[in-house]
C-alpha cells in the first residue's frame, strides 16, 4: 500500500486532460463502486480503454492477498493495486494520490482546471436523490447522519458545476448530479462528502 498509494500530490506529473473521454467505462453498483469507480478514473485521466482481462487481472491478485471486493476497502485498497497494475503493464510509474479539499483548495481547484477527474466518497440516502431528481442539482446542506450508506464516485468540472460522474445502468435517474462550488465545498466541511479526493496519475 505504502509503495503505490497515499503519495506526496506535488509529485504527480499532470497533463491536460480537456480532451478525455468521460463517459464511464465501467458500470458501478453498491457492492463494486469503490473498485470499479478507481478504474474508471484511471481511464478518464489517462484515455487509456480497459478490458475485462485487466480487471479480471487486478480482482484475482487482490483475492490472492485475501481481500474480497464485497467487504467495501474504499478506494486506497484499488487504487493502489490499479497503480501497482498499470506500473508493472505500462511501465510507467503509475501512482495513488490523496488531496485534502478543506486544506488544500487552490490544488483541488487546479486539477478541476486540467479537466482531472477525481474520485470521492459520498454519502448515499434517498434524501439526495429525491433532492437532485427536480433539476439534476445537490441543491441542500446534508449531514454524514443522514447517510444510509457510502458511495464512491467520480467528479469532474463541469463549466461553472462540479458534475458527479457514475453509472448504474443507463436510463437511470441517479447517473448524473451537478454541484454548485459553494454547496459542494459545504457539504465537504460537513463531511457528507469526503474531504478527501484521490486520483491516479504518473510520479515524477
Amino acid at each position: 500500500m505504502q509503495t503505490f498509494s497515499y503519495q506526496n500530490r506535488k509529485n504527480a506529473t499532470l497533463f491536460d486532460n480537456t480532451n478525455s473521454d468521460k463517459t464511464p467505462q465501467f458500470e458501478q453498483d453498491a457492492e463494486n463502486c469503490w473498485l470499479y469507480s478507481m478504474f474508471n478514473n484511471a481511464y478518464y485521466n489517462f484515455n487509456w480503454d480497459f478490458t475485462l482481462e485487466d480487471l479480471i487481472n487486478v480482482k484475482t491478485k487482490m483475492k490472492k492477498d485475501w481481500v474480497n471486493i464485497k467487504w467495501g476497502n474504499w478506494s486506497p485498497t484499488s487504487g493502489c493495486y490499479i497503480a501497482e497494475y498499470l506500473t508493472n503493464k505500462r511501465d510507467m510509474n503509475i501512482k495513488h494520490f490523496q488531496i485534502d479539499f478543506l486544506k488544500d483548495p487552490k490544488w483541488f481547484i487546479n486539477l478541476l482546471n486540467k479537466w482531472y477527474a477525481l474520485e470521492m466518497s459520498r454519502f448515499n440516502c434517498p434524501m439526495l436523490y429525491a433532492d437532485a431528481k427536480d433539476d439534476w442539482q445537490v441543491n441542500q446542506l446534508y449531514s454524514p447522519f443522514n447517510a444510509k450508506g457510502w458511495h464512491s464516485v467520480n467528479i469532474i468540472r463541469d463549466w461553472k458545476f462540479i458534475r458527479e460522474l457514475w453509472t448504474r445502468w443507463e436510463d437511470s435517474d441517479n447517473n448524473t448530479f451537478l454541484y454548485e462550488p459553494y454547496m459542494f465545498g459545504m457539504n465537504c466541511k460537513s463531511r457528507a462528502i469526503s474531504p478527501i479526493f484521490t486520483f491516479l496519475a504518473p510520479e515524477k
